[in-house]
């Protein structure tokens, strides 16, 4: 009994968790094993530490919470299978997502308990720090490795550059986030070097979304914690910004112009709607409008008839809107309102004030609402993350591993 605790330790629960994570992304295959591993690996521990442990209400709320959404994309999967043979995105991945919400509303349940049981000494402490520096460098290694091999393209990591950039930028968070709390020699400097790496990877994905609201978290995570005085927060603020805006000119001339195109697109929306964020706006509306027509739900056939009518009828038949009809629209709850009706909205609504009370009570809000909570809603508002099998398993994840709190510092 003592071997088979020291194998399934609440320490090796949290290493196998962060490298699940980490390689969701770069490696689907192993990613989702390790899924299921986990998993496995958390029910027995749980069994072998059960006397110590004590279920919280709120590991209950956000089981509730997470059980949910889960359910929500299972009826709606049951009750409206597709009827054409065109792919849409939402038919394949949605059976996925599902099972994976059901599962990581499990471990939303037990794990936060179990990791409670970790020994933070410097032994420990270390192994940790190595776990997550390793698993981040090797994300963005791929991504790099990738670059290298198509210099003239967008990074990606095993995925489209934009869903590499989400996913990376929620890692690398997470190892901020880590690497911060453990007190040991030049942290604040390996703090410094995660940022700068992670942003170099940002940038080559050229996604303009994260590229502002990761430097824009980071920031506010810092501000809300009170590591730094505020002066020295934003004096340094602005000096990384203006230090950015140099660096991204001179090595970065194609983000740069991007950026350009997204003040062009948004300045000139009324003129021109066949753009990157003018097809967003279009989807946006016309994912509103069949919602309101189906409050209940739909199926992926009746959605896609409806938004191409709409789409022709008041949004100039946006070219660039209708190409993306059959992967999302581009919000995560116009998406869920628009086919799991009134019942996903209220599902994810529920998701997120549970998640807020939940790191509430495990101190750790102050963290987890800028680095995780803050971040998915922000890229939640552009695009559509619950919808994507890996995000799911990086997020049931890291809503577990934002609630490390280290106890006796090295």
């Amino acid at each position: 009994m003592l071997k088979l605790n020291k194998i399934f330790s609440p320490l090796v629960l949290l290493c196998l968790l962060i490298l699940t994570s980490a390689l969701a992304l770069p490696d689907k295959i192993v990613g989702r094993n390790l899924f299921y591993i986990s998993t496995v690996f958390l029910i027995i521990s749980y069994i072998l530490n059960y006397k110590k442990i004590v279920i919280k209400k709120e590991n209950i709320l956000l089981f509730l919470s997470f059980l949910a959404v889960s359910v929500s994309q299972f009826i709606w999967v049951k009750l409206y299978p597709p009827v054409s043979s065109e792919y849409i995105m939402a038919n394949s991945n949605y059976p996925r997502t599902a099972l994976y919400l059901f599962i990581g509303s499990f471990i939303v349940l037990l794990s936060p308990s179990l990791l409670n049981l970790v020994q933070y000494n410097k032994k420990n402490c270390k192994i940790v720090i190595y776990v997550a520096l390793i698993s981040l460098l090797y994300m963005g290694g791929k991504g790099l490795f990738y670059m290298i091999s198509d210099p003239t393209g967008r990074l990606r990591i095993s995925s489209a550059a934009t869903m590499s950039a989400y996913l990376f930028m929620l890692q690398s968070l997470f190892t901020l986030y880590i690497i911060n709390i453990i007190s040991f020699r030049n942290n604040i400097l390996y703090v410094g070097i995660i940022f700068i790496f992670s942003f170099i990877v940002i940038l080559c994905t050229q996604t303009r979304a994260v590229i502002i609201l990761y430097p824009v978290v980071v920031l506010l995570y810092f501000i809300v914690n009170r590591q730094f005085s505020f002066k020295k927060l934003i004096f340094s603020g602005v000096i990384v910004a203006a230090l950015g805006y140099l660096f991204i000119g001179h090595f970065f001339q194609s983000v740069e112009d991007r950026m350009y195109s997204a003040y062009h697109e948004i300045s000139g929306y009324s003129e021109n709607n066949n753009s990157s964020f003018g097809a967003r706006i279009t989807m946006w509306k016309s994912g509103l409008y069949v919602a309101k027509m189906h409050p209940t739900g739909q199926s992926t056939d009746s959605r896609l008839q409806e938004v191409n009518e709409y789409i022709s009828q008041y949004e100039n038949g946006n070219p660039e809107a209708i190409r993306n009809l059959t992967y999302h629209l581009h919000n995560d709850i116009i998406e869920s309102a628009s086919l799991q009706g009134i019942w996903g909205v209220m599902a994810l609504i529920f998701l997120f004030i549970s998640m807020n009370i939940f790191f509430y009570y495990k101190g750790t809000w102050l963290s987890a609402f800028p680095l995780l909570i803050l971040a998915v809603s922000g890229v939640s508002m552009v695009d559509t993350l619950f919808i994507d099998d890996r995000f799911i398993i990086m997020f049931c994840i890291l809503t577990v591993l934002f609630t490390t709190r280290i106890k006796s510092k090295s």
